[in-house]
């Protein structure tokens, strides 16, 4: 079906068109159009439904780059209909992209599982665009919640197998670069198309100075599960803060990072290198209670916080919407840049920003309608309206 979205704020890369139009034609963006030339322009020969979108904005759909459930659902259930709730949870929520997340921690049979689970849902889930694989390849001595002998050395036998098994879909791999073998796996996932990401490390500077040239080319939940800054052993940390080559993935909850912390990543990365990220587990969208974490045990939601028995924090029951919200609340952003963060940035990342996270001419028309209070009005996944 092919659509008219008018008269609202559109968000594009070359700025605010106020009360256009934007047409969508089957699964791509055809065209913006300025509200004073849409009378002018033919859109007679092919039949378009057109939506209202006055005192709305009409953004990018939302991109994930570290999603492991949603909705009372993970990707370790087996059902079909968990996975369903999974997908949707997140897609009501506006992130028309979902780079399904691996559960740090898991056995290597458990791991096998959830990637063939993740790919083979990707033929019937347009907005499942990959796997992120957290681990194994991780630091036991950077944890968290999850049980330290369950990570490995790297193996690139075993991830060769794993890319076998995704069908060439695993987009993003989280590694701690000081393992053994690890530099050469960097090297083996930058020759083959692979974003490598590094968490749950203890890198020195140096060593993080020498990934980047490899390829390593983000930082998975900044500040959470690596050593924090020093100022005579700046670390990841001061890799990730300083180098304009490293986009940092950040947990906006103000739980994970304090907002200062935000703040100061805002000014010192820009938007152009932060990306919003939910790091969601199946609580999200879902009520205060008990929950289980994959395979690990059960934590418990309250007040928008996840934790183990412990206190130790276990991921979020956030959802990208929640997390535009938050940066809007307690980051010194503009509305237009925190859109960057959920959208154009994380695209770039991935190596999808010359068709995916912008509304602009012939990229995919996976677009946000928001209400000036920031609720969804309207989600479409590649043209087709689902909202």
């Amino acid at each position: 079906m092919n659509y008219i979205i008018e008269n609202g704020d559109i968000y594009t890369p070359e700025g605010i068109v106020e009360c256009g139009s934007l047409v969508v034609n089957n699964s791509r963006i055809e065209s913006v159009i300025p509200y004073d030339s849409i009378e002018g322009v033919n859109v007679a020969s092919q039949s378009y439904t057109r939506v209202d979108a006055y005192r709305c904005v009409v953004i990018p759909g939302f991109i994930d780059l570290h999603v492991h459930g949603g909705g009372g659902a993970d990707i370790t259930d087996e059902s079909p209909e968990q996975l369903d709730r999974l997908v949707n949870e997140h897609l009501r929520s506006g992130t028309t992209s979902q780079i399904l997340t691996t559960f740090s921690g898991s056995t290597a049979k458990s791991i096998r599982q959830q990637v063939k689970r993740i790919a083979d849902a990707m033929d019937f889930y347009p907005s499942v665009r990959g796997i992120h694989l957290e681990g194994p390849f991780l630091n036991p001595s950077f944890c968290g919640m999850y049980p330290a002998e369950s990570f490995m050395l790297p193996d690139e036998d075993f991830l060769k197998s794993l890319v076998e098994l995704s069908q060439d879909n695993i987009r993003m791999i989280t590694i701690a670069p000081e393992l053994e073998g690890a530099l050469d796996l960097i090297g083996y996932c930058t020759q083959n198309d692979i974003v490598t990401s590094l968490g749950h490390s203890n890198a020195s500077y140096e060593l993080v100075m020498k990934s980047i040239t490899l390829g390593l080319s983000t930082v998975t939940h900044v500040f959470n599960a690596m050593p924090q800054l020093h100022h005579r052993n700046p670390g990841s940390i001061g890799a990730a803060l300083m180098d304009d080559r490293l986009s940092v993935q950040v947990i906006c909850d103000g739980i994970h990072l304090h907002p200062l912390i935000i703040n100061m990543l805002i000014k010192l990365k820009g938007h152009h290198n932060i990306c919003l990220i939910t790091d969601a587990m199946r609580a999200a969208g879902m009520p205060d209670g008990d929950y289980q974490l994959g395979e690990i045990g059960t934590v418990h939601l309250e007040h928008g916080c996840v934790r183990a028995d412990d206190g130790t924090l276990a991921s979020t029951p956030l959802t990208m919407l929640q997390s535009l919200r938050n940066i809007l609340g307690f980051g010194d952003v503009s509305f237009i840049k925190a859109v960057h963060m959920l959208s154009s940035t994380p695209a770039r990342v991935l190596g999808m920003g010359e068709y995916l996270g912008s509304i602009k001419k012939g990229y995919d028309a996976d677009i946000v309608v928001l209400d000036r209070e920031l609720n969804i009005v309207h989600v479409f996944l590649k043209g087709e309206k689902v909202i």
